[in-house]
């Protein structure tokens, strides 16, 4: 009998009553045992009975497949009962559905959009093999980090902890002999920079240690793009010959398409080449070293490792390298700098976007559920369960979520574009941004994500009320549903504020940086970088000479005021330091100060209207042969002489000063430049003249008394007419390099800006929903008032009351909300404090006015409610 209440148990399940598939395993063992007992009982025997338990056995493993396999055809089936009704529901309703979509599908772009930002720039591995071992080897006292070839060639043949390392720099040559000179961007390295990288050329090979020696680097590795353009593919490139600043060069190798470095391809691969001399200066530091950690290394150890070996060279150093330290950092982490923190708190601000964007088609959704109380009640009545009903509101949920991921997606990419485009050069990788797999997954999650969160809530509630009583109940709202909905209108507020007030403290930092003078005027001047082949000039006094040729040449350019040249210019992101000694002070080495050096012409300060202070400028007679003198910022002589007698004072450079004669008198002071950006602090600065220099590669500066786009033509025709090879890069006004020195924090106010006011919509929406709807649902009440002699002002006020009522409460707990962010926006903000009561109160003001406008509008159209009308309202 057992047997047969186990079979009518598998059918009842089969057919719809659905007995649970682990009572069906009860049974199933009961009867065996059962089977076995009574076999053995009469005798039967052992295999008899495990024979007919097989067979047992065998029938209900298939009975349980087919309860399986109905069980799933039967949620299937319901879960596309559920969508179906879901779309219907949808379609009736094509206003609220618009809205519902259009508001989730900003915050969901938003949040897409700016993750692929943090995947690009921070979570994308480096496009190198095994990229996580990559480390970066910096210097610890001077700003860049850099290294000088001696310590790296110590660090490189003394650690334990790499197995490969390289140091490397950037820059260009003139590439000739195939035409018109062609500025071609090269990195110069050591041998173990592609073994390091993990990366082999598709055609040749790399550099030999050997030619690590100046006067064998005349070798040159070439990009796949430089190979195709000036070769045009051809495999027997290998082995001819190039020109690289009137140079040969001969090609070794080709690298694949797919190589780049750093980061983004450079067109040429050429070995650094050291000379005796080089190797013995320790001081000389301009060298980017990369290593690639021994299996199982951590960063960690290979800094301790490092730390090691940089202290005993400070002990056989003291005057050298007495002074500096190291740090091994993992590469990717030291290309991302400053610039985590901030994508960081974007990310945040997005996601607060996103959470307003749920609130309000929660709120949506409950105001929608209250009306479809009676067909929730309908449901339930005929014998729909509390769960089927959640899952039928969760449904709608995810339509709404689907609908909005999908709009999401081409919002996504418009913001892309625009990122792109409009964002900072200095942000690494952001230009590689995309929407790939990862950020289409997370496109995906967090649609989902607000779907639940969305639509939870009012799942929950609605299915959670008795039948009766909402058969019984009419469809004016509850006072529980009345204050879930203005509480999540409170937290829409709160929100708003926050971003608000932080984008607004980033608008007046920027509006005050951007007040700043950097030291010069930068209207109507245009910059052109120029340098000219080694090759053709033996030494400083032709380099001079071809100097003061070319800006003879362009002071008679019409429409030229003033014509000068400088190295480095101020705000190119190039910088040239030296430590130097002040005569009759006596100072170790290592304790030496250090100061920017520009090397300049006499017409230098007059172009850009940089101050005299004291003292004079440089005068043309200031030339080689003559007295060696200096210039220095107001800087430098707050600095280095206290006193005020820096005038007279003679000065040493050390070996990274870099010209001729390392010495010079200080003949004046001129004002101080914002070399390194508006934003960055002043650095004391020493001019020496460019012609007592010997310099191959200057930028001219040229005051225009028309738009300085007019001359850049004229102003290129001139440099490459007097040597054709002369390398010259696209002019850029003097002003696009002020704007761009505050790229960043012009791209993270914009960015936040733009989220802020997103957030402002939506609550000011948000609200403008909660307060119409309560008006639809109170018009009864606003009829009979108006009867009762309720003017329409006093109706006005009433439902205003109510909105603006809300909004404080937001506004309230938004201004707290604001007080935290001290520590979000540190390092992002300057000259202003994080809890600036003006901000505050201005992002205050500019939120409740949007109240007043939101509750505004309803409360009119209630003052308008013909009382006849509203008594007759259900």
């Amino acid at each position: 009998m057992r047997i047969f209440k186990i079979i009518g148990g598998g059918l009842r399940a089969l057919f719809g009553k659905q007995r649970a598939e682990q009572e069906l395993d009860e049974e199933l063992r009961g009867y065996m045992e059962t089977a076995v007992e009574q076999k053995m009982r009469v005798g039967t025997g052992r295999e008899e009975a495990a024979r007919e338990t097989r067979i047992a056995m065998g029938s209900m493993e298939a009975l349980k497949e087919q309860v399986r396999d109905v069980g799933w055809e039967t949620h299937l089936e319901s879960f596309l009962q559920d969508v179906r009704y879901g779309l219907r529901m949808l379609r009736k309703n094509p206003s609220f559905t618009i809205v519902a979509v259009l508001a989730l599908a900003l915050g969901i772009g938003t949040n897409t959009a700016m993750f692929s930002v943090i995947e690009a720039v921070l979570l994308r591995p480096l496009p190198y093999r095994n990229a996580g071992e990559i480390v970066r080897v910096s210097s610890t006292w001077d700003r860049n980090g850099t290294s000088s070839p001696p310590d790296f060639f110590d660090w490189r043949d003394q650690n334990r902890s790499f197995s490969s390392m390289f140091a490397y720099h950037t820059g260009e040559f003139a590439l000739t002999g195939l035409g018109e000179a062609k500025r071609v961007s090269a990195v110069m390295a050591t041998s173990g920079m592609f073994s390091t990288l993990q990366a082999e050329p598709m055609l040749g090979r790399e550099f030999a240690a050997e030619e690590n020696r100046k006067g064998a680097n005349h070798v040159v590795i070439l990009s796949h793009h430089l190979w195709q353009s000036a070769f045009a593919g051809a495999p027997d490139a290998i082995g001819k010959t190039v020109q690289l600043d009137s140079e040969p060069y001969t090609i070794i190798g080709v690298m694949p398409a797919d190589f780049g470095f750093p980061l983004s391809a450079s067109d040429a691969y050429v070995p650094i080449g050291f000379d005796d001399k080089v190797m013995t200066q320790r001081g000389a530091h301009y060298l980017a070293v990369l290593g690639r950690l021994n299996g199982g290394v951590t960063p960690a150890q290979a800094n301790d490792d490092l730390s090691a070996i940089m202290a005993q060279l400070r002990k056989l150093y003291p005057d050298k390298d007495g002074k500096w330290g190291v740090r091994a950092q993992l590469w990717s982490t030291a290309l991302v700098g400053d610039i985590r923190p901030a994508l960081l708190v974007l990310l945040g601000a997005v996601g607060l976007v996103a959470l307003i964007a749920c609130a309000n088609i929660s709120n949506l959704l409950l105001a929608r559920a209250t009306v479809r109380h009676r067909e929730l009640a309908m449901r339930r009545a005929l014998g729909a369960g509390r769960s089927r009903l959640v899952r039928q509101m969760l449904t709608e949920g995810l339509l709404l979520a689907l609908l909005a991921g999908v709009a999401s997606l081409l919002l996504a990419h418009w913001a892309l574009v625009a990122i792109v485009r409009f964002g900072p050069a200095d942000i690494p990788r952001l230009a590689s941004v995309r929407l790939n797999g990862p950020v289409l997954a997370f496109a995906m999650s967090v649609s989902t994500a607000c779907a639940l969160l969305f639509a939870l809530i009012p799942a929950l509630r609605s299915s959670a009320r008795d039948t009766a009583g909402l058969l019984r109940t009419s469809i004016s709202p509850s006072r529980e549903a009345g204050r879930l909905r203005g509480t999540l209108l409170i937290g829409e507020v709160a929100l708003s504020m926050m971003l608000l007030a932080g984008a607004g403290l980033l608008v007046r930092s920027f509006v005050g940086l951007s007040s700043l003078s950097p030291g010069f005027d930068a209207k109507d001047v245009l910059t052109m970088s120029v340098g000219v082949p080694d090759a053709h000039y033996k030494n400083s006094a032709a380099l001079q000479s071809y100097w003061d040729q070319t800006l003879t040449q362009l002071r008679a350019l019409p429409g030229a005021a003033s014509v000068a040249a400088v190295t480095p210019l101020p705000l190119s992101g190039d910088d040239f330091s030296s430590s130097f000694s002040v005569e009759g002070r006596s100072v170790p080495e290592k304790d030496e100060p250090s100061a920017e050096l520009h090397f300049a012409t006499p017409d230098y300060f007059r172009t850009l209207a940089i101050p005299l202070r004291q003292g004079r400028v440089f005068a043309e007679a200031d030339r080689l042969g003559a007295a060696r003198v200096l210039l220095i910022s107001e800087t430098a002589a707050r600095m280095f002489f206290r006193q005020g007698d820096a005038i007279g004072q003679k000065i040493a450079f050390g070996a990274r000063g870099g010209y001729e004669k390392n010495e010079g008198e200080i003949v004046g002071i001129v004002g101080d430049v914002r070399h390194f950006g508006v934003d960055a602090p002043i650095p004391p600065m020493f001019y020496v003249p460019l012609a007592q220099a010997g310099m191959d590669g200057v930028t001219i500066v040229m005051r225009t008394q028309r738009l300085p786009a007019a001359l850049t033509q004229s102003a290129r025709k001139i440099v490459q007419a007097i040597d054709r090879d002369a390398l010259v890069a696209e002019p850029v006004p003097m002003e696009t390099l002020v704007s761009a020195s505050l790229g960043q924090r012009r791209f993270y106010m914009m960015l936040l800006g733009g989220f802020a006011a997103l957030a402002l919509v939506l609550a000011a929406v948000g609200l403008y929903g909660v307060i119409s709807y309560s008006v639809a649902q109170r018009t009864q009440e606003v009829g009979i008032r108006v009867a009762l002699g309720a003017s329409r002002s006093e109706v006005v006020t009433m439902v205003m009351r109510q909105g603006l009522r809300l909004a404080a409460a937001g506004l309230a707990i938004g201004l707290i909300l604001a007080l935290l962010l001290k520590s979000v926006l540190k390092g992002l903000l300057v000259g202003v404090s994080a809890t600036d009561p003006a901000t505050l109160a201005i992002t205050a003001l500019v939120l409740l006015l949007v109240a007043v406008l939101a509750s505004y509008v309803p409360a009119r159209r209630a003052a308008r409610v013909d009382p006849m009308v509203a008594l007759r309202f259900d």
